[in-house]
């Protein structure tokens, strides 16, 4: 009995500090941006429009000690028309998008992948659905931080094809 009370008392001991070697789980942390930028028109969407500018509202969830994260936003693009194509009008989307995001782990300024999909509104074609895929870095400052990131936009939509890149920086709280 004796030995088996030796035992008990070393399996409690030995589980009590494993379990405080485990990491702590800690819950995914909301990180809300804003960026803007400039956006580039490409495809068909592209023939009668002019570079333009983005703007850019996030909310990233992600575990601190984790590298993937998922993303919420909302993102404005406008383009100009080309005023050397005749009948040219101005365009612009708004998008609404669910990324996954990629951190790369362990370093100081995070390179990261990101991807995902949503609906994007059209000025001319209405509502379609779409992807994008892009890259991006972080910057940590006091208190808040920094990025800037490079995607490929595509929209499947009727008419002529929708891709843009727009490139965007911002900040993140």
């Amino acid at each position: 009995m004796r030995k088996l009370s030796i035992l008990v008392l070393l399996f409690l001991v030995a589980s009590r500090s494993s379990a405080a070697q485990a990491p702590v789980q800690t819950m995914p942390v909301p990180i809300i941006g804003l960026g803007g930028g400039i956006s580039i028109p490409a495809g068909g969407f592209a023939k009668d429009r002019q570079p333009g500018f983005n703007l850019d509202g996030l909310v990233e969830f992600r575990t601190p000690s984790e590298p993937l994260g998922l993303r919420g936003e909302v993102l404005y693009q406008y383009f100009g028309k080309d005023v050397r194509v005749a009948n040219a009008t101005t365009g612009n989307t708004l998008a609404f998008l669910v990324d996954v995001v990629y951190h790369a782990p362990k370093s100081q300024v995070r390179p990261y992948l990101i991807g995902g999909m949503g609906l994007y509104h059209i000025s001319d074609n209405g509502n379609n659905a779409g992807f994008n895929v892009g890259t991006g870095l972080t910057i940590p400052l006091t208190g808040m931080g920094a990025f800037a990131e490079a995607r490929v936009h595509f929209a499947l939509s009727q008419g002529p094809s929708f891709v843009t890149v727009p490139i965007t920086f911002g900040i993140t709280f």
